[in-house]
């Protein structure tokens, strides 16, 4: 038994060119999209199909791909041991032809023929309509040399002329107006095909193979290739939360764009967090020199000196270093584009690859598609916070643990509470909190007040310095029908002068942060119950100094 053999060849091209030689049979060809693997920038397509090969020497055209691939990406595979494969290139396709529109343009060419019928036949309309007027303008004679009708038939006709040339006076100018409008949505649909048109015609590569066949065969092949930049995906989140004290539901989203100029349709679509553009070769070390700085005089006769040892021993060391680099660029393009190093899946934290399970179809657009890539649900605990120095209101606070543990990558994050959505937030797996907290909405059946006490606010002078005394009062009245626990916070001010001493007096057993100078409460309330909260904080600083922030 003959024993097949795969034959994979990487071709490597490092400039554009628009044609190859011909030889022997040509055989011209589409492929289907098998799957594409996403990245953060960039996209990795698998494509398949199959060939019907003459014997010989035989040129393979794959069209309608994108211009955008990447010229040394490109892997090409047969499985027959009686085929050798020459050559694998890209050039570009400029014929523009009609069948490499998208579908948006098909849809627009249809809209546009239909219009155009539509325009037709308002137009035989309002022929008609004028034909019909002119008939009856000529006919109007009959009244005034006719002087055999008695009254009441002149009167009959007379009727009957005037509600005719206003019955079609009235389609004429309905007629006109259907006339402009379609001309308008005519107009509308060929801007549009323009602007599809720019983006799509002439906008295409072939993928050209030299082979040669022992036998005449029917093979199938794969084609592989990346595009950069030209696709991608970010990834974001929803979090939902039903009502309070429920608990969160995470979902984890892909926000992936595309305009490579190719129709993704009904395919497997994976997402890779690795960088298709970013090389994966460790860094070689390379030894720092150092050397003196002399005029240039003293340099040009150590240049022209080839004896001396400092000049030979520096100059081999440069060279040395410059052939490696130049090693080292050769085998980056390489090992960068081989596509093992894109289909790596690593759950270790470098690079993790999700597989939708579900076909997806993505056309070329400026158009982002969002697509769900995980679902968590985390408990949460809530309670409610103000910080009326700034805003006088309370708000209800979602907590929940971080989801450091989830492979999640950060991103913005949309907050749904009661089924509403109330705003937006940013989730960073990768941050030191251990919690993560969310403001859900203003709460109005809790009222807070604050108010400076004037008579336990005062200013003294003590020898060379000026005492500032401040007192604030703020109450805090739970109009609810259950419990709650709020978090309040204040603060005084932090002095970064030496000669500037605050001190807090009173606080009402808050929890002080002498540092930041942040004061917190925290407070249980029943429901239609009230409670106060007082602070007193003193402030010296010399006479002759004007202090700013009190």
């Amino acid at each position: 038994m003959k024993k097949i053999v795969s034959v994979l060849i990487i071709i490597f091209i490092n400039f554009l060119f628009t044609s190859l030689p011909v030889f022997g049979n040509k055989v011209e060809t589409t492929s289907k999209i098998k799957k594409v693997t996403v990245f953060n920038k960039g996209v990795n397509v698998q494509r398949f199909g199959n060939l019907d090969i003459k014997k010989g020497d035989n040129t393979i055209y794959i069209q309608e791909l994108s211009p955008y691939l990447s010229n040394e990406s490109i892997q090409f595979v047969i499985k027959s041991s009686k085929v050798i494969i020459n050559s694998v290139g890209k050039e570009m396709n400029y014929l523009g032809i009609q069948n490499h529109l998208t579908d948006e343009v098909k849809l627009l060419k249809d809209s546009l023929d239909l219009s155009n019928e539509k325009l037709r036949l308002a137009q035989v309309s309002l022929r008609v309509y004028k034909e019909e007027k002119d008939l009856l303008d000529e006919n109007k004679s009959v009244l005034k040399l006719s002087k055999e009708f008695i009254i009441d038939d002149l009167m009959d006709l007379s009727d009957f002329f005037r509600e005719r040339m206003l019955d079609i006076e009235e389609k004429i100018s309905i007629t006109n107006k259907k006339i402009n409008n379609i001309n308008q949505t005519i107009a509308n649909i060929q801007s549009q095909m323009r602007t599809l048109n720019a983006r799509v015609r002439n906008q295409f590569s072939n993928v050209v193979i030299q082979i040669t066949s022992k036998e005449e065969l029917k093979v199938d092949y794969e084609l592989s290739y990346n595009i950069k930049d030209r696709a991608g995906w970010k990834p974001c989140f929803d979090l939902r939360i039903e009502k309070m004290n429920s608990p969160v539901d995470i979902t984890y989203k892909a926000e992936i764009y595309q305009n490579t100029n190719e129709q993704w349709k009904n395919i497997n679509i994976s997402l890779s967090t690795g960088n298709l553009n970013q090389s994966n070769k460790a860094p070689a070390f390379n030894t720092d020199y150092l050397t003196v700085r002399r005029n240039e005089r003293n340099k040009y006769r150590e240049l022209q000196t080839s004896s001396n040892p400092r000049y030979d021993n520096y100059s081999s060391e440069a060279a040395g270093v410059s052939v490696d680099m130049e090693m080292a660029m050769d085998d980056d393009i390489g090992y960068a584009e081989t596509s093992a190093a894109f289909t790596t899946v690593d759950f270790s934290g470098t690079q993790i690859q999700y597989d939708i399970a579900l076909p997806y179809s993505i056309s070329s657009s400026s158009k982002s598609i969002f697509m769900e890539i995980q679902k968590i649900n985390l408990p949460a605990t809530y309670d409610y916070y103000t910080y009326p120095k700034l805003d006088k209101d309370v708000f209800l606070m979602c907590h929940f643990t971080s989801i450091a543990e989830q492979n999640f990558l950060a991103g913005s994050a949309q907050i749904y509470y009661e089924g509403k959505s109330v705003g937006t937030t940013y989730l960073d797996p990768l941050s030191t909190k251990n919690t993560i907290d969310l403001s859900l909405s203003r709460d109005f059946s809790i009222l807070t007040t604050r108010k400076p006490l004037k008579k336990f606010s005062s200013e003294t002078k003590i020898s060379d310095k000026v005492k500032q005394e401040r007192s604030f009062e703020i109450t805090l009245k739970n109009n609810k029908s259950s419990k709650i626990t709020v978090k309040l916070v204040d603060q005084i001010p932090v002095s970064n002068d030496k000669s500037i001493d605050v001190e807090l007096v009173q606080s009402s057993e808050a929890k002080f942060n002498k540092n930041k100078g942040k004061l917190t409460w925290l407070i249980d309330l029943e429901p239609n119950t009230s409670t106060t909260k007082n602070f007193t904080y003193t402030v010296k600083y010399p006479v002759n100094e004007r202090v700013i922030g009190l």
